[in-house]
């Protein structure tokens, strides 16, 4: 299998406090890996690492086998033009409508321009893709939560990246939104054959979207394997998280 993203050995602290402690993990192309595990372990900070958001102490990062530690700043942007990041909340302008949020990136990315795309198509079609093209003028403030993740994601698949992060995409949502929410990213995956990590506690979303599961543990991968697997798994950590 081709991969996306091989992280070995890395390692982060924050003063005396280790955070990720020895992380290895290899993306392959169009899988789903999960990163599971309680609120403040460490996942969203291994997320910023790998997307050059925070320096890591040591270990390497490869990103389309590219060391990112020894790329100069355009070199990265480059990288990070093939990479898309769905943020908690949504991270949507309040003052612009829902197809201003989408034109907002084609209109900063200089790759977009350079690659001659056409906004309005490509807006339709994310917004279709999410199912809320009769939602493209309204404002952030007329959208449901579950709303305004389908055109944080739509905003996230309008430069067509080939690695998404998903950051906890389910939070804030209740149960049946979650589960339409975690269904679309199944369909993005399918659609875009994207590779994507999703960072979450949410078992259901796990057991939707995961082709592979890593449980992150006291800064370090404590068990991995499918949802199936880890479910029926014999170890009481292991268990306390899917009991």
């Amino acid at each position: 299998m081709e991969a996306v993203i091989k992280i070995r050995n890395l390692y982060k602290s924050f003063g005396t406090n280790e955070v990720l402690k020895n992380i290895n993990l290899t993306l392959n192309k169009g899988e789903n890996i999960v990163i599971l595990g309680r609120s403040g372990i460490g996942k969203s900070v291994l997320a910023k690492c790998i997307v050059g958001l925070l320096q890591f102490d040591k270990g390497s990062i490869e990103i389309f086998n590219q060391d990112i530690s020894s790329l100069s700043s355009d070199e990265l942007d480059g990288i990070r033009k093939k990479m898309g990041y769905l943020f908690q909340g949504g991270a949507l302008y309040d003052s612009k409508t829902v197809r201003e949020n989408l034109e907002f990136p084609l209109q900063r990315s200089r790759f977009a321009e350079a690659d001659n795309i056409d906004t309005n198509t490509r807006v339709e079609e994310v917004l279709e893709n999410v199912g809320l093209l009769d939602a493209q003028h309204k404002m952030p403030a007329e959208l449901s939560g579950g709303m305004k993740k389908r055109v944080g994601l739509a905003r996230t698949l309008i430069l067509q990246p080939e690695i998404i992060f998903y950051d906890e995409p389910t939070t804030g949502l209740d149960p049946v939104t979650s589960k339409e929410i975690s269904q679309l990213m199944v369909r993005v995956q399918n659609k875009y054959k994207t590779s994507s990590l999703i960072i979450t506690h949410d078992l259901k979303c796990a057991k939707t979207t995961a082709n592979n599961i890593k449980l992150l543990r006291n800064g370090n991968f404590y068990a991995e394997g499918t949802y199936n697997e880890l479910e029926n798994s014999e170890d009481e950590v292991v268990k306390q998280y899917f009991n």
